[in-house]
């Protein structure tokens, strides 16, 4: 792999990436939004479901960790620079209380260390180099958060997992960086507990996304509880194919105008349907999914298959911005009708 100081500059300067390259704000990536004025729409979600037409944001697990490695800066600007919608990464804290991107409790699948995260300091997670999806050794770095919300900031939504539990400094972090809205946190955790346990002022500032586990056990009385707190987003995971269930959950969106965030990375999640299904048949998989789950976000680990193949289809929207002051007006060009280079090929 190339030099990572070679491919994309110190952090620090990302944050200022349009400025620093003199990029008009309409050549960067545009993902899906409704008729809103906002001082930066180009950055808002598709949260509230629409009355007739969709168009699917895609989000990249872990970055695009095919390509380089994951929860890297360098996974994070490749979902960028590809148009995706969301880049998905996960939070663990060191020892010195620092929040990281790592997705593992320990250290030893993703890097040349040891142990678990929290029992290191930030320092000695520095010193570590990161593996790719193969096992090989790169010269990757564990970054920080704060480093990759910069490194976001007014250019891709981020989804921070597992993210939960350090919401009291997480928020902060947020405020710091000005990426409260542009951040999506989720939980198992029913939204009135973590309210409980945490300020719900806080809670009801962020983009905050329940997730909802759908398995032969549940009942229809529980997916309602779920629906009736009302929030714009819901992750949906399906143990397997269930169509009553599937078309219940996507009528309560329906009727409560919130998207549904549906993963396709696993048959586990997704009710038998996958990522590397879609690799013998994308319409049977990916088309499914939006067809008849009504997937408003699709998170998958092939991102670039995935835009290439909504936007052959007609599921990616159009955007077009026209300033008006300080604020902007966007106007949506959306499909007709409603529902309707990978380094490690072989993984």
């Amino acid at each position: 792999m190339p030099s990572t100081s070679a491919m994309y500059p110190p952090c620090t300067q990302h944050a200022t990436f349009a400025q620093e390259n003199q990029v008009d704000n309409k050549s960067v990536h545009q993902p899906f939004i409704r008729d809103v004025v906002n001082p930066r729409p180009h950055l808002r979600l598709p949260l509230r479901y629409p009355d007739s037409d969709v168009s699917v944001c895609v989000a990249c697990h872990r970055g695009d960790w095919r390509n380089y490695v994951e929860n890297t800066l360098e996974a994070v600007e490749s979902c960028i620079q590809m148009g995706a919608d969301i880049v998905e990464v996960d939070v663990w804290r060191t020892s010195d209380g620092v929040l990281i991107l790592m997705h593992d409790e320990t250290l030893d699948r993703t890097t040349n260390g040891t142990g678990r995260v929290c029992d290191h300091t930030l320092a000695e997670v520095r010193a570590l180099r990161l593996k790719d999806g193969l096992g090989n050794m790169t010269e990757f770095t564990v970054p920080t958060v704060e480093e990759a919300l910069l490194l976001a900031k007014d250019r891709i939504i981020v989804n921070l997992d597992k993210a939960d539990v350090y919401l009291d400094e997480l928020y902060p972090l947020l405020v710091k960086t000005g990426m409260v809205e542009q951040t999506i946190l989720k939980s198992e955790i029913p939204f009135d507990e973590l309210c409980r346990r945490y300020s719900a002022d806080v809670l009801n500032r962020v983009v905050f996304m329940p997730i909802v586990n759908v398995t032969d056990t549940t009942t229809y009385e529980s997916i309602d509880r779920a629906f009736a707190a009302n929030h714009d987003l819901y992750e949906v995971n399906f143990q397997r194919e269930d169509a009553d269930r599937m078309q219940y959950i996507r009528r309560l969106a329906k009727k409560s105008k919130a998207a549904l965030w549906i993963n396709t990375i696993w048959p586990t999640t997704c009710g038998g349907f996958s990522d590397d299904h879609a690799l013998r048949d994308k319409d049977a998989n990916w088309g499914y999914v939006v067809d008849h789950i009504g997937a408003g976000v699709m998170q998958t680990d092939r991102p670039a298959m995935l835009l290439a193949y909504l936007k052959e289809r007609g599921s990616r929207s159009e955007c077009v911005h026209k300033a008006e002051g300080d604020a902007v007006t966007a106007t949506v060009t959306l499909p007709g009708s409603w529902g309707s280079r990978t380094s490690f090929a072989a993984l």
